[in-house]
C-alpha cells in the first residue's frame, strides 16, 4: 500500500487538474486517517472519546482549552458514533474546508494534495485537534488574499475564523498576527519589525521561564543543528516561491491576491525564531504549507516558454521544491516523523466501523 500511496502522489504532480486523481488521493487519505490504529496520540484520543461514551469524565485539559472540540465529541457521542465514525466526520469536514480554500487560489488541486500527502498529512493523522484548528485557519486565509471585498470586513472575518479555530486548539490564536497583512506601507514594516523582535525575545524569555517553573513537557527543545536545518528548509521553500513571483513579473503575468500571499510569506518568518523555544511550534508554519503549495503549483503551470534554459530552470527548481518537502518528511524532529511512521500507519489499518 505504501507503493500505491506514492504512485498516487506522483500522479497528482503529473495530472494536477484531474478530478479522478484528486478522488483517489482523498480516498487513500481518508482510509489512513479514519482506520489507522497505531500512532503516538491514538490511545489518548480514543481513550478520551470512549470515556465520554461510557459515562466517564471528559479530559480536563480539553474542557479548558478546546471547548469546541469537547462540543464536537459530545455531539458525535450523542449520535452514537464510534471513534472511527468521529474521525470520518473530522476528516471530511476539515478537507472540505481546506479544499474549498485551495480552489479559490488554484485549479491544480491534485498538485496541492500531492504536496500535502508528502507533508504534513501524516502529522494531521496523529494530531487531530491541530488538524481541525489548522483546517479552520486555512479556511480563514481566503480572507487574507481576497482583493475584491472590503479589507475591513475581510479582517473581521479572518479574526473571527481564527478565534473559532483556537477553540479547537488554543495555539491557533497566534495566527491573529497575520492581521498585520491589512496594514499598509510603514505601518506594516513597523509591525513586522516589532513582531520579529518580539518573537526572538519571547523565545529566550520562555526558555528561562520553563526552567524556573519546571514545566517538564516544555523542556523538550530542538537542537541547534535541527533548528538550522528546518529553518533553512523553510526559508528555501519560501525563496523558491518568491523567485517565481519575479519570473511572473518578468513575463507580465498577473494574479489575483499576489500581494496577499507575499505578505503572508513574510509574516510566516516571524514564527521561525520560536523554534528555539520548542520545536512543536513548527506547527505554525506546517499548518499553512498547503496555502503556499497552491501558489507554487500555479506558478509552475503558468510559466510557459519554449526556451530550453528556462524550462531547465523550472525542472531544477521544482526538484528542489520537492526535495525540501522530502527532507521535511524525514526530519520533522518533534515526533521523529519519517517514512517508517507512514508505513506504520498503513500497516495498522483495521476496517472497523
Amino acid at each position: 500500500m505504501l507503493i500505491l500511496y506514492f504512485l498516487i502522489v506522483i500522479a497528482g504532480f503529473l495530472l494536477p487538474k484531474s478530478k479522478t486523481i484528486v478522488s483517489a488521493q482523498m480516498i487513500i487519505c481518508s482510509i489512513i486517517f479514519i482506520f489507522n490504529t497505531d500512532n503516538p496520540d491514538y490511545l489518548g484520543y480514543v481513550g478520551t472519546y470512549e470515556s465520554v461514551k461510557y459515562g466517564g469524565e471528559f479530559n480536563q485539559y480539553f474542557q479548558l482549552y478546546a471547548p469546541l472540540y469537547k462540543f464536537l465529541v459530545f455531539t458525535c457521542e450523542y449520535l452514537d458514533m464510534s471513534f472511527n465514525m468521529f474521525r470520518a466526520v473530522v476528516f471530511f469536514s476539515c478537507m472540505l474546508l481546506m479544499i474549498s480554500t485551495v480552489k479559490k487560489i488554484t485549479n491544480n488541486v491534485g498538485f496541492v494534495m500531492s504536496m500535502y500527502m508528502i507533508f504534513p498529512f501524516v502529522m494531521d493523522c496523529i494530531q487531530i485537534r491541530n488538524f481541525i484548528g489548522a483546517a479552520v485557519s486555512v479556511y480563514g486565509f481566503r480572507f487574507l488574499i481576497d482583493a475584491e471585498n472590503s479589507q475591513n470586513k475581510n479582517a473581521v472575518k479572518f479574526a473571527v475564523t481564527i478565534v473559532v479555530a483556537s477553540l479547537f486548539h488554543y495555539t491557533m490564536i497566534a495566527y491573529l498576527i497575520y492581521l498585520m497583512k491589512f496594514l499598509k506601507g510603514k505601518m506594516f514594516s513597523l509591525a513586522y519589525i516589532v513582531g520579529m523582535i518580539g518573537a526572538c525575545l519571547l523565545a529566550f524569555v520562555l526558555q528561562y521561564y520553563i526552567k524556573i517553573v519546571e514545566l517538564s513537557y516544555l523542556e523538550t527543545t530542538v537542537s541547534v543543528e535541527t533548528f538550522m536545518f528546518m529553518s533553512g528548509l523553510t526559508i528555501l521553500v519560501i525563496y523558491i516561491i518568491y523567485k517565481y513571483r519575479e519570473r511572473l513579473d518578468a513575463l507580465n503575468i498577473s494574479e489575483d491576491g499576489e500581494t496577499g500571499i507575499y505578505s503572508i510569506l513574510k509574516i510566516s518568518f516571524i514564527f521561525i525564531p520560536m523554534l528555539i523555544f520548542h520545536f512543536d511550534l513548527y506547527r505554525y508554519i506546517r499548518n499553512v504549507l498547503i496555502v503556499f503549495s497552491c501558489y507554487a503549483g500555479d506558478y509552475f503551470e503558468k510559466i510557459r516558454t519554449p526556451k530550453g534554459a528556462i524550462l531547465l530552470s523550472k525542472v531544477i527548481l521544482f526538484s528542489v521544491f520537492i526535495l525540501c518537502y522530502g527532507l521535511l518528511l524525514w526530519r520533522s524532529a518533534y515526533y521523529s516523523y519519517d517514512i517508517s511512521l507512514l508505513d506504520k500507519l498503513l500497516n495498522s489499518i483495521e476496517f472497523v466501523w
